[in-house]
């Protein structure tokens, strides 16, 4: 039996090995997605105050219908790396990819990497 989501096919889209954020901001990617399949998104967010958190958004239209993703990685009390890897599925489109974080002080550290497999 085939496996649905032995997707082997990989693009690299970004990738920022120490980005500096601005207290409560966003930045995003936008993808052209040709094909059905999903993106990666590889995240470690050090600065996080506990209380706040990092964020993933995917956004994209297809057939009209609007898709939105949303992975949250709440800040750690001793202050220690947040973020983790998190999937989302794309059909066809102009696909945003939104890294962020809710800070309202520091500036975190932001290290990702952005990868699309169909």
């Amino acid at each position: 039996m085939a496996n649905a989501l032995n997707l082997t096919k990989k693009v690299g889209i970004f990738s920022c090995n120490t980005c500096i954020q601005i207290a409560g901001q966003k930045e995003d990617a936008v993808i052209q997605t040709n094909y059905a399949g999903y993106v990666a998104i590889s995240l470690t967010a050090e600065g996080i105050s506990n209380g706040s958190y990092a964020i993933i958004e995917v956004d994209y239209t297809y057939n009209d219908q609007l898709f939105n993703f949303t992975k949250t990685y709440n800040g750690d009390p001793l202050g220690n790396p947040v973020g983790g890897t998190y999937i989302a599925p794309v059909l066809p489109a102009n696909v945003s990819v939104w890294i962020g974080n809710a800070n309202s002080i520091i500036e975190p550290t932001m290290r990702y990497e952005i990868s699309y497999y169909f």
